[in-house]
């Protein structure tokens, strides 16, 4: 059995209520970082430039950009919301820890949207 194929047999019979509060604990910040590191560099030129060339290949799709509302496919919104996700962490704008930097946009500025909206973050 390949490697590919035993992780998806372990996701798909994955059940959240079998997954370890740490874990649940640590996604969140996970994902939580992720957004806010988002929204963060949503307005940065080079976002921009990569949003405006992302309109011009498929200025129709299913998929959004992270802050904006824009929809395009899911390959180049994938693109455009990774590079939202990692391009302020790549100026080290913040002293270096274990955690990924993005991390300490949170501690500065308050809860993530899940805690702002009291969601559970399962759903």
């Amino acid at each position: 059995m390949t490697l590919a194929r035993r992780f998806a047999e372990y996701v798909y019979g994955l059940r959240f209520d079998r997954i370890p509060d740490a874990v649940i604990h640590e996604a969140r910040r996970r994902i939580t970082d992720a957004v806010a590191a988002g929204l963060a560099a949503v307005r940065e030129e080079p976002l921009a430039m990569a949003r405006k060339a992302m309109g011009r290949l498929a200025p129709i799709g299913s998929a959004t950009i992270i802050g904006t509302g824009e929809r395009t496919a899911p390959d180049l919104a994938a693109f455009v919301n990774g590079y939202l996700v990692r391009y302020l962490a790549s100026f080290r704008f913040v002293p270096v820890r274990a955690e990924h930097p993005c991390s300490l946009f949170r501690e500065q500025h308050g809860a993530g949207p899940a805690d702002a909206g009291g969601g559970a973050g399962n759903d």
